[in-house]
């Protein structure tokens, strides 16, 4: 099992060679299906393919066997970021708010997993915990602020609570972000919701005169 995990490793992350990597940690699963490391490194090789559902079921198997960690490379602040980040794109928000909440208290100087953390709050619809960790996320690393989801999100959640001002803030800096990123179709989608809430500024506007 340890020559099949090994070579897994190697060949999937040092070598970039996908294929055969997962044949060797597939091979090293079916040889010891309740090892810790090998539920890992096959967890992680998943979610780097997009496969989320599987990497969350082998990421949560090896936290729960290693849940303190063992090593710089199998340590409970990764093991707890990597699963909230599978977690968040199975759209399990409550779940993924969890993990990445163990992931801060851990290791509360790491601008990124605030920043993760800020993400997954947004998409449960708390703005106030999002934009909370989001300040700390810029504080400690102000470079972290690149991807357009964040603002979109809390753009949104301002809008179902009619909150139409702040909504256009955040809408107008995932606009920015999202065209820095070359997502022209979630460009699109922000400028449709900008231009709704510009809307529903001026009739309220309209309403006060009435």
């Amino acid at each position: 099992m340890r020559a099949h995990l090994k070579m897994g490793f190697l060949l999937y992350n040092v070598k970039g060679e996908v294929k055969e990597g997962m044949a060797h940690l597939t091979r090293a699963l079916e040889l010891d299906p309740d090892n810790a490391f090998v539920n890992h490194d096959l967890g992680m090789a998943l979610l780097h393919q997009k496969k989320f559902d599987q990497a969350v079921k082998h990421l949560s198997e090896a936290l729960r066997r290693m849940p303190q960690g063992v090593s710089k490379q199998y340590n409970a602040v990764d093991m707890h970021h990597n699963l909230g980040l599978a977690l968040f794109y199975c759209r399990r928000f409550k779940e993924s708010t969890v993990h990445l909440s163990q992931a801060v208290r851990l290791e509360p100087g790491n601008g990124k997993i605030h920043y993760d953390l800020a993400v997954s709050l947004a998409a449960e619809g708390k703005n106030e915990g999002a934009i909370s960790y989001y300040s700390k996320a810029i504080s400690l690393k102000p470079d972290v602020d690149i991807s357009p989801i964040l603002h979109f999100l809390l753009a949104q959640n301002y809008t179902e609570a009619r909150q139409f001002q702040k909504a256009i803030g955040c809408a107008e800096k995932a606009l920015s972000l999202a065209r820095a990123a070359g997502d022209m179709q979630l460009a699109i989608q922000i400028q449709e919701l900008i231009k709704y809430c510009q809307q529903q500024v001026i009739r309220e506007r309209m309403d006060i005169y009435k």
